[in-house]
C-alpha cells in the first residue's frame, strides 16, 4: 500500500487503522491543506483476509460515529459516564465534550456509578479511572462543532485544540462522547447533522477510536414508542451517517420491550425501566438490549441497576410468566391473610371477610378483581389457613382465621351487588 507523506499539523494528524504509520493529507491546487486520503490497492491488499473493524463495548466503532438517541430525562448521560468507567478501568482514556452539562454534574454521576451498592460499578478503585476520564466542558460558550449554517464544511477551531490536547497525554484514547447534538449543532436538519457526524468522523480518525454523539428522540418518535436508526429528532442524516446506534425506551404497559426484563410487576407496568436497544450496526452484529432500572445515588446523582431479560416466546419467558404469576397469588393470599387477622383480631365474632367487600378489595387487597379474590380465598381454605363459614344459597360467605369464631348469627350479605370496576 502506497502512502503520501503527511503535509498536515500535529492538530490535524489522521491517524492510520493499523496504527503502523501516519496517512496523508495531500495538497490542493491552490496549495492549501485538504481532508482528502489516498490509498493505493495492491494484489497483496486484495489477497489478505480484510480486517474486522472492532466495537468498543460491542457497539462503538473504532474511528466512526456511533448515535444514542434518547427521550430527555432517561440518563443518556448517565449511560456514558458507566461506559467511560469501564473502558478506563481497562486502561484507556475517555474525553467528555459536553455542551449541556458542566463538569462537575459529571463528577456527581462518576461518584454514584461508583459509590452506590447496586450498581456494577460499585466499588471500583477510584485510583484506576481518575486520571483516565477527561472532561472538556464547553457548556455555555455557544460552541458548535463546525463554524455556522453557511460553513457546514469548516469544523470550528476548538475541535482541533482539542485533538491536540487529548494527543498531548500520550495514552490510548478509548472514545470520546459529545452532548448533545441539538447544542452542538447549528441546526438539526440533515445537512446540520451530516456536518458535525463529519466531525467527529476526523476526531475519531485524528485519535484512533470510537465517537459517540448523543441526541433527544422526536416527540412523535418517543410517544409512538418507535425503535430504529431514525429515533432521533430532526433530519435522518443521524441514522444514515452515523456507523451504530443505541435507542433509549422506557418499558411499560404500551410498550413491552424487545426482550423480556426481569423485574417487579410495578417496575414493568410503571415505566421505571428504560431499555437500551442496539438498533444499527454497520461493522458487526448488533448487540441484545440491555435493561437498566434507575436507583437513588450515593452522591447527587442517580444511579444504574442492570437489570436481566429473557428472549421472548421460548421457555424461559414461558417460565418467568409462570413465576410472576405465582408471586402475584402469594402476594394476594398474604394481604388476604393480613387483613381478615387484623378484623378477627379487632372482633371474631363479627369481623372475618366477605368476599364481595368492596372497600376490603380496594383499600386492602391492591384493587384485585373479585375473581382473583375469590380465587385466593379457595386456595387458601384449601391449604387450611383459613375456614369458611356458609350462611347457605344467595348468602354471603365469611371467612376467619382457624383460630376465631365465627358469628352466632347467619350472615345477612347477598352476594349479588353490583360489580365495581376494577
Amino acid at each position: 500500500m502506497k502512502k503520501i507523506k503527511n503535509q498536515q499539523d500535529h492538530s490535524q494528524q489522521i491517524l492510520p487503522a493499523n496504527g503502523s504509520g501516519k496517512l496523508a493529507a495531500v495538497l490542493s491546487g491552490d496549495g492549501k491543506k485538504s481532508d482528502l486520503q489516498f490509498r493505493s490497492l495492491d494484489t497483496f491488499d486484495l489477497n489478505k483476509p480484510p480486517r474486522q473493524k472492532k466495537m468498543k463495548n460491542g457497539w462503538m466503532p473504532e474511528r466512526r460515529t456511533a448515535s444514542v438517541s434518547s427521550p430527555g430525562g432517561l440518563l443518556k448521560s448517565t449511560f456514558i459516564t458507566y461506559q467511560a468507567i469501564k473502558v478506563a478501568a481497562n486502561g484507556e482514556m475517555v474525553v467528555i465534550v459536553t455542551a449541556e452539562d458542566e463538569a462537575e454534574d459529571y463528577l456527581a454521576k462518576f461518584y454514584s456509578a461508583i459509590k452506590t451498592e447496586e450498581s456494577p460499578h460499585f466499588g471500583r478503585d477510584i485510583e484506576d479511572i481518575a486520571s483516565r476520564i477527561l472532561v472538556v466542558d464547553v457548556s455555555g460558550s455557544g460552541a458548535k462543532l463546525y463554524e455556522s449554517s453557511d460553513r457546514r464544511d469548516k469544523r470550528s477551531p476548538w475541535v482541533d485544540q482539542m485533538i491536540a490536547e487529548v494527543l498531548s497525554h500520550d495514552i490510548k484514547v478509548g472514545f470520546v462522547a459529545f452532548e448533545t447534538a441539538s447544542r452542538l449543532c447549528h441546526g438539526e436538519d440533515n445537512t446540520d447533522f451530516a456536518a458535525a457526524i463529519a466531525v467527529t468522523d476526523h476526531v475519531a480518525m485524528a485519535l484512533d477510536c470510537p465517537c459517540v454523539l448523543t441526541h433527544h428522540a422526536g416527540k412523535a418518535q418517543a410517544r409512538g414508542k418507535v425503535v430504529d436508526q431514525y429515533s432521533s429528532r430532526g433530519g435522518s442524516s443521524m441514522g444514515d451517517n452515523t456507523r451504530s446506534a443505541l435507542v433509549f425506551t422506557r418499558v411499560d404497559k404500551d410498550y413491552k420491550g424487545i426482550r423480556q426484563p426481569i423485574g417487579s410487576e410495578e417496575q414493568l407496568l410503571s415505566g421505571e425501566i428504560i431499555e437500551i436497544a442496539h438498533v444499527r450496526s454497520s461493522f458487526g452484529p448488533l448487540i441484545p438490549p440491555q435493561y437498566i432500572l434507575p436507583i437513588e445515588g450515593a452522591g447527587h446523582a442517580p444511579a444504574l441497576k442492570v437489570l436481566e431479560s429473557v428472549k421472548r416466546g421460548g421457555d424461559e419467558e414461558r417460565q418467568l410468566r409462570k413465576d410472576r404469576l405465582a408471586d402475584r397469588d402469594a402476594r394476594l393470599d398474604d394481604l388476604l391473610l393480613d387483613h381478615i387477622e387484623g378484623r378477627d383480631s379487632h372482633d371474631p365474632l363479627t369481623s372475618g371477610f366477605f368476599y364481595n367487600d368492596k372497600d376490603a378489595r380496594e383499600a386492602h387487597l391492591g384493587g384485585a378483581s373479585r375473581d382473583s379474590v375469590r380465587k385466593a380465598l379457595q386456595r387458601l381454605v384449601e391449604a387450611g389457613q383459613l375456614v369458611v363459614k356458609d350462611a347457605g344459597v344467595g348468602r354471603a360467605k365469611n371467612y376467619h382465621l382457624p383460630g376465631a369464631q365465627a358469628a352466632s348469627q347467619p350472615v345477612t350479605a347477598s352476594v349479588q351487588v353490583e360489580e365495581a370496576d376494577y
